[in-house]
């Protein structure tokens, strides 16, 4: 059913990536980027103003697969070929009238909200009373367990990984502490919703997790990403499930360190100052990486690929060149994954929790979710903070503000980032 002046707009996906080297260039900054990983695309917006044929060729395969499942699925439930499917996608319907859309069979009728109760009168018997819910109650009711003394835990990683972010270490350690200490907590579904962020405080949510599987079951389930350090905190799971059309993958690492000498000239800042040994003032923003400073840096981000190739070698039990041969920062979909050995599974969260219960050997079980203590007040004044000062740089910069946001954020995040740098829009 479709209101009648609606419209339906299927157009296929698009991927579009914002340079920022001749903005760069302009203000006099020199983006410094040491990476791990020929499809690390993450730094290119910095390095280039295009992107690279890799990485030109990884976005239009996971672009191919992701739009390959959603065309797939409406021309299924359509009772359409995918040729025909596509053919709709070039004609931009969004913008056609809506009667055009029931010849091409998007929709059924065309009706007023007010008009549906006697459609749907048409499908239910008399005696039965229609009563309306709207979705999240629907699916709160629906997902209700009964009370059982077997239980299955959920925990959501949704969000960057970084110290002081919505996926962060400490608050990680204390629910995979207190989910080992409950005896009735038989299995643990991990949700993962996150492009990675700070390579350190993956590890150290790989480690706590890592302690959590050893006393009891742990099944990742992947959402719209669990990419680079979103993978980073899966690879252990006993069991992966991912959507089809999850991007999950970009094993990489890599580190971005602005130079600003240039913008200090062009608007007059020098610097001057004393230090007690050769590195005190290692790794400023306001000089270019010396050859010791860039070697030293390679290094660590070399170790840490290695580290994070090792522990995904280790949790899907293949070699680290099998790992490498498929890392090197390429992203995939989930359909693709399941190809490669990076995931078990094709299903959501439902399939996450059967999988969960059968290695726990549970036929009966409650789910419950797990929940991080904090201050709610602190937190909120922090983002009413952050966005007042967000609206006045925007309206002082104009449009160097978003590179100067990540300038800004750069500076005060880990500098080893294993991290997807776009986001999923629906």
């Amino acid at each position: 059913m479709l209101n009648p002046i609606g419209s339906i707009d299927i157009k296929g996906l698009s991927s579009t990536t914002r340079f920022y080297k001749n903005a760069a260039d302009k203000l006099g900054v020199e983006m410094q980027v040491l990476k791990v990983g020929t499809y690390k695309s993450a730094v290119e917006p910095y390095l280039y103003t295009n992107m690279s044929e890799p990485n030109r060729q990884q976005v239009q395969v996971f672009l191919n697969s992701i739009w390959g499942n959603v065309s797939g699925e409406i021309a299924k439930a359509r009772n359409l070929n995918i040729d025909s499917l596509n053919k709709i996608a070039n004609e931009f319907n969004g913008l056609k009238p809506s009667e055009t859309l029931i010849q091409k069979h998007l929709t059924d009728t065309l009706v007023y909200i007010d008009e549906i109760d006697s459609i749907l009168n048409h499908y239910v018997p008399d005696k039965i009373k229609i009563v309306k819910v709207d979705h999240n109650t629907f699916s709160s009711k629906n997902r209700r367990s009964k009370r059982n003394k077997n239980k299955i835990a959920i925990i959501y990683a949704d969000g960057e990984i970084a110290k002081d972010g919505p996926v962060n270490a400490k608050n990680m350690i204390v629910m995979c502490n207190e989910l080992e200490r409950n005896a009735s907590i038989k299995a643990v579904v991990l949700r993962v919703n996150s492009p990675g962020g700070s390579a350190f405080e993956s590890e150290k949510i790989w480690r706590a997790l890592s302690k959590l599987k050893e006393k009891k079951p742990l099944v990742v389930s992947m959402a719209n990403y669990a990419a680079s350090g979103g993978y980073y905190i899966s690879c252990m799971a006993n069991e992966i499930v991912a959507q089809p059309t999850t991007i999950t993958g970009s094993i990489g690492i890599f580190a971005i360190i602005p130079n600003i000498n240039k913008l200090n000239d062009k608007i007059g800042l020098t610097y001057d100052g004393v230090r007690t040994n050769e590195l005190s003032d290692g790794f400023t923003t306001n000089r270019a990486l010396s050859e010791v400073e860039r070697n030293m840096m390679q290094q660590n981000i070399n170790r840490g690929y290695n580290l994070f190739v090792k522990r995904c070698a280790e949790g899907r039990k293949m070699t680290v060149d099998e790992i490498d041969t498929i890392a090197q920062g390429r992203v995939w979909t989930g359909e693709d994954a399941l190809k490669i050995g990076l995931v078990d599974k094709l299903g959501g969260v439902n399939e996450a929790f059967a999988e969960a219960a059968k290695l726990a050997k549970l036929e009966n079980f409650q789910i419950v979710k797990t929940k991080i203590r904090g201050d709610g007040n602190s937190v909120s004044l922090s983002k009413v903070k952050l966005n007042l000062e967000q609206e006045m740089l925007n309206n002082k910069l104009g449009e160097y503000y978003q590179l100067f946001k990540d300038m800004n954020e750069l500076e005060s995040k880990d500098k080893i980032q294993a991290k997807l740098m776009f986001d999923l829009d629906n």
